[in-house]
């Protein structure tokens, strides 16, 4: 009799898991895949006749992306990267490129013919579904240990940490001198931009040497602040220490002179604060995943626009409605670039990953190297006459200019496996442990940085990322521990996530 019972509460759990499963897909789906189609395609003057044709497939990729973006709202789950990717892809690949269709204007002013706006759909398609099933194969994996073999781990090592926040917190006047002074800092990006100029470390034919400076200028302080602050998140004891809490925020005052939103780039800002704001317990629950989700569309159409407004020194301002921005703002020019790069190899051919050796090279100078290949946003900048060169050059670009679609499913699959086999490193390892790992801690800003890389140019995004890399892996400590035969967590971890 209770054993009846208990199944029919078992039964009637599952079934209401699943009832709010699918109604919050459905939820998500509705606002996101018909709601704000239909209110912006409503918001749209109309310009010439439209091919049905090349907005149907416009349209799927709005559907595809909005379906995959209420998948992960229902399931609750933190699926970073996966969140991420297809979050930006709906945005700057899907809504607003069909605003942009259907009034037939874009913010570089170039005319595309309807089998080019088909095709740069269909690209993207291509690349999302190579992403998006790689990810979830997994490639002879090692298969699970038996319980009471040992494993290596990584963690989070508070020594560590706190020699990186002594660099940062040594370093920043340094860094604040050679990028202009507490003055330029608070001014504008045009005016930091001028200074890395007149010292040489930009120039016409090179900005290598400037993006590693400003490369670690920004990381440093960053992964000393998220570190830190990952760990007063995890562990009680030391947020009553005077002296770690005394250093962390001298570390935030580092990162307000040097990774404030006045002249830090809008992009790297949210690297900074999405970061931050996932370390906490409340962004991996299922409420905080389904926030983020719906606040990263919304901020990325709404919001993200306004926040480039200390990006000039004349002390203009944005007052143009969402719609203008949509259809005038370079912001949005991600697929009509990927239009652009499809022109281009047609035009000249492809690179056959040229792009990307010059992007891995980042760090070799011109004057080494004169024949590098400079970034692909100028390049497609200079062949549509465009009147500035700082264009993005999505990963859907890159890829076409290096061999056609071809590329592109070869990149995002490649992309997809280093993407999921992270997060199942990151799960299995926090699942043994019983705490964050050090997965956990490298994977999170990762996942918010793919942003930049999605959206490119890959040369300019790669400085950054490669001393980003380096600098979590430096706080972070492998060893090796006994899987446990009966408890969940590693024999030579605690569960405030620090190697002993």
């Amino acid at each position: 009799m209770a054993t009846t019972e208990l199944g029919r509460t078992h039964r009637r759990s599952k079934g209401a898991a699943s009832h709010g499963y699918f109604l919050t897909g459905a939820l998500f789906f509705g606002v996101l895949g018909v709601v704000l189609p239909l209110g912006l395609a409503m918001s749209v003057a109309s310009g010439p006749a439209m091919d049905w044709g090349v907005l149907l497939v416009q349209l799927s990729v709005i559907v595809y992306t909005a379906l995959r973006l209420a998948s992960f709202a229902a399931a609750g789950k933190p699926a970073w990267f996966l969140i991420v990717v297809f979050g930006y892809a709906y945005t700057w690949l899907g809504l607003t490129p069909m605003v942009q269709y259907l009034a037939r204007q874009n913010p570089l002013g170039v005319q595309l013919d309807n089998s080019t706006y088909a095709l740069q759909s269909v690209v993207v398609l291509v690349g999302l579904v190579a992403f998006d099933v790689v990810y979830h194969v997994r490639f002879r994996e090692k298969p699970a240990r038996a319980k009471g073999s040992t494993k290596a781990f990584r963690l989070l090592d508070t020594r560590r940490v706190v020699i990186l926040a002594l660099i940062a917190v040594a370093s920043t006047p340094v860094f604040v001198q050679a990028l202009g002074g507490f003055d330029v800092l608070f001014t504008s990006r045009q005016a930091r931009t001028e200074v890395l100029l007149d010292s040489g470390l930009y120039s016409a034919s090179s900005k290598a040497s400037g993006a590693i400076v400003t490369a670690v200028a920004s990381v440093l302080p960053f992964v000393a602040l998220y570190a830190m602050t990952m760990i007063l998140v995890n562990r009680r004891e030391l947020r009553r220490k005077v002296d770690f809490v005394a250093l962390y925020f001298v570390v935030v005052c580092c990162n307000i002179a040097l990774n404030n939103p006045i002249s830090s780039s809008r992009f790297w800002f949210l690297v900074v604060c999405l970061s931050v704001l996932f370390v906490f317990p409340w962004a991996r629950s299922a409420a905080g995943v389904r926030a983020i989700i719906g606040g990263f569309v919304l901020g990325s159409i709404v919001l993200f626009p306004y926040l480039d407004a200390f990006r000039y020194s004349d002390g203009s301002r944005e007052n143009r409605g969402v719609i203008q921005m949509i259809l005038e703002k370079s912001d949005y020019d991600s697929m009509v670039q990927i239009g652009n790069s499809i022109k281009y190899a047609d035009v000249y051919g492809y690179s056959f990953g040229d792009n990307f050796v010059g992007a891995f090279f980042f760090w070799v100078p011109r004057m080494v190297w004169p024949d590098k290949p400079i970034d692909t946003g100028s390049s497609l900048a200079q062949f549509v006459n465009y009147h500035h060169e700082n264009l993005s050059a999505p990963l859907w670009a890159e890829s076409y200019i290096a061999f056609g679609l071809v590329a592109v499913v070869g990149i995002f699959g490649v992309f997809g496996y280093l993407c999921g086999r992270l997060s199942r490193v990151d799960a299995v390892q926090r699942a043994v442990l019983g705490t964050i790992s050090g997965w956990t801690f490298i994977l999170v800003p990762l996942s918010v940085y793919v942003v930049l890389i999605l959206r490119g140019s890959l040369l300019q995004s790669m400085s950054r990322l490669a001393v980003l890399v380096a600098v979590l892996l430096f706080c972070t400590a492998s060893f090796k521990a006994e899987i446990p035969e009966e408890s969940g967590r590693g024999s030579a971890s605690s569960r405030n996530g620090e190697v002993r």
